[in-house]
Order: C-alpha cells, then structure tokens, then sequence
C-alpha cells in the first residue's frame, strides 16, 4: 500500500519511526516536512499517488488536494482535529476520514501546567529580565487555593484535572456532557460557562473547532472574566 506522511518541522523522529514500522510490514511510505501551510498545488503533488494519507502538522487538506489523489481510500488525522480537511469532498469521494482522540492528551495536558506555572511565577519576564542584565526581585503567586476552570472535560481536560491535584487548587469544569462519575472521583464541581468565567483565577480551553465552539470566547466572555485572571487556549484556533 502507498501511503504519504507530512508532519510539521520538529515531529521528524515520530513521522520515521512510522516509516519505518510501516516499510518493514511491505508498505511503500513517504514523508515531508512543511514549515508553512503547504499549498493546494504543493500537497496534491506529494499525495498524488497515496492510497493513505497521514496528516501529522499544519495541512489544510482541501478538495482540490482530495481530488488530486485518485487513489485515495484514507485519510489519518494524527491527533483528535479534524476540521482542516474537507469533510464534504472526502465523502463525496469516498475517502474514509480518521483521527486519534486523546493521543496527545497527557502532552497537551503538561504543556497546560507549564503555562500556568509560568504565568502564575512570571517566568518568561523574569527571564527576559535577566537576559537584559536586570537582576530584582519579581514577585510571583501561588496555585494553591486559586479557581482553575477548565472549559471542556474530554480527554485533555481530564487529564489537566489529574495533574493539578498536587497543586491543591480549586477545579472546576465546564462542559456540554457532564461526567458524574469522573466529578466526582476527582472532585470537580460543574458549572455553567458564565459562572466558570466570573469565578476562575486561572481558565483552561480545550475544546474542539466545531461550529457550536467558533467564537465561544469574545469580548463579551473576556469582560465578564476578573481583571487578573489569565486564559490559556491550547485547543485549536477559530476566532
């Protein structure tokens, strides 16, 4: 089977271990790199001859790019995202779109706390500071007792949940369905998306891009928001 691997600059070591796993079981696989979007023109010519195709980075798999691969049977999102390929051409085609939810789950989550972490102890400040030669002292604050919302419980914010516990932080959720069981063995208290954002010291996103999520955070949800409270979005753009 012919399948084409793109992925973004910096995931190169998990785009060949694929390769090579899926070379050894007969398959002929390629792999490219982009640093930028690719273009239509750019990414149909790559995939132009695939039976599957692994999207692992910053593609934009549109229908003239399904189209330019008559062989296509698959596409694989390498993560839980897929709204960056044309659902409607992929049908009409008859291309299987799949994805991995919760693959990435534990990473986005740590990626979450060390946000947090660097907010709450101003460390990109205080390294610019002494980069510059300053050397003062910079007061930071605590987790402990702070209110962290988290604005979707899938996979991801679960997972942020468990790794806060240490911080003793008070956690509360936000979500369209409610995990009675997962509140409560984690102490979790639900509550409507306003409430979340007027109480939250500290407010996580991580939700997918669907119609119901575009623009969930505008202006109006910023001002109701405390005035030193921070937003941390590691979920997927669509403002």
């Amino acid at each position: 089977m012919r399948i084409g691997v793109t992925f973004s600059v910096g995931l190169e070591q998990y785009a060949q271990k694929m390769q090579k796993e899926l070379s050894a079981k007969g398959h002929a696989v390629s792999i490219s790199s982009f640093n930028i979007v690719p273009t239509d023109e750019e990414l149909g010519r790559f995939i132009k001859d695939a039976e599957v195709y692994v999207a692992g980075g910053i593609e934009k798999i549109t229908a003239k790019v399904i189209n330019s691969a008559r062989n296509l049977r698959v596409i694989m999102k390498f993560g839980a995202g897929y709204d960056n390929v044309d659902l409607f051409a992929a049908t009409r085609r008859k291309v299987w779109v799949t994805n991995v939810p919760g693959e990435n789950a534990d990473s986005v989550a740590e990626l979450t706390l060390a946000l947090m972490l660097a907010l709450a102890r101003r460390i990109p400040f205080c390294h610019s500071l002494v980069q510059q030669g300053g050397w003062k002292i910079i007061a930071g604050q605590e987790l402990k007792a702070k209110t962290l919302g988290i604005i979707g419980l899938g996979a991801i914010g679960k997972s942020v949940v468990k790794k806060v516990q240490g911080l003793e932080m008070n956690v509360i959720g936000y979500d369209i369905k409610r995990d009675k069981e997962f509140s409560n063995q984690w102490n979790v208290k639900y509550h409507s998306l306003e409430n979340l954002l007027r109480t939250s010291d500290f407010i996580s996103v991580h939700l997918p891009l669907t119609e119901q999520t575009k623009k969930l955070i505008s202006s109006r949800e910023l001002s109701i928001m405390k005035e030193n409270a921070y937003l941390i979005n590691t979920s997927r753009g669509g403002g």
